[in-house]
């Protein structure tokens, strides 16, 4: 059997001193957040590339990656999830895909950031409870990630979030937004984080420009990761 290991290069944790992990109020030093993250997420081994590090650092309730492919997209919304659960207290996620496979990549990585937060916040523990219900679920801190694929509306319908994160969200039909995504999201003003290829100005596009949101738009060579030929 091959030992599990994480894609990212380790970085050095001891040189970042106080952590968000350890109960200092969100709110204080708003100023500094920015780099904090950055450096949060280092100490994680993960190092976000430039345009990624953008994106992720402005702040809006609705926020739409519209990004060429192997740019990284589903990192980026992974690092969106651990800020949220870190940030809100009793957060519930809702974290959709629109395949089976690429729900898997994306909790595998959210899994494996978890564990890396445990080994520096023994308090914390990813607890998936998937199998032990017709509703899949992971515990994390006092939150809870709710794993989906958009298949139909129904299956989305009932429970209200703080945060939903959609990835390849421009393959969701219309109606299963509209009767099962927002008003999930609407009592507690829930965050929406959204994750497409681009494939033209959809109804997805005009409903964050209504909603005050922003479009992040980057081509996939802005990935300095991504080998140009």
């Amino acid at each position: 059997m091959v030992a599990e290991t994480y894609p990212w290069t380790q970085v050095d944790y001891s040189s970042w001193h106080g952590s968000l992990l350890m109960g200092e109020p969100v709110k204080l030093r708003q100023a500094d957040l920015p780099k904090r993250w950055y450096r949060f997420f280092e100490g994680l081994g993960l190092r976000l590339h430039p345009a990624q590090w953008e994106g992720f650092a402005k702040r809006n309730r609705v926020k739409y990656y519209l990004c060429g492919r192997r740019w990284g997209k589903t990192v980026v919304g992974v690092c969106e999830v651990i800020r949220h659960m870190l940030e809100t207290p009793r957060a519930r996620v809702l974290y959709l895909a629109a395949h089976h496979d690429q729900l898997d990549e994306g909790i595998g990585y959210l899994r494996m950031l978890c564990e890396a937060i445990h080994e520096h916040e023994p308090a914390l523990h990813w607890l998936d409870r998937s199998g032990s219900t017709r509703a899949p679920r992971i515990e994390f801190g006092d939150g809870t990630i709710y794993p989906s694929v958009f298949l139909r509306e129904g299956k989305l319908r009932g429970r209200g979030y703080t945060m939903a994160l959609i990835d390849e969200a421009e393959l969701m039909e219309q109606a299963v937004f509209e009767y099962a995504i927002q008003p999930a999201l609407g009592e507690r003003r829930g965050e929406l984080v959204l994750l497409s290829t681009p494939r033209g100005r959809s109804w997805l596009y005009e409903y964050v420009q209504k909603a005050g949101g922003i479009i992040l738009n980057y081509p996939t060579w802005t990935n300095p990761m991504f080998p140009r030929l």
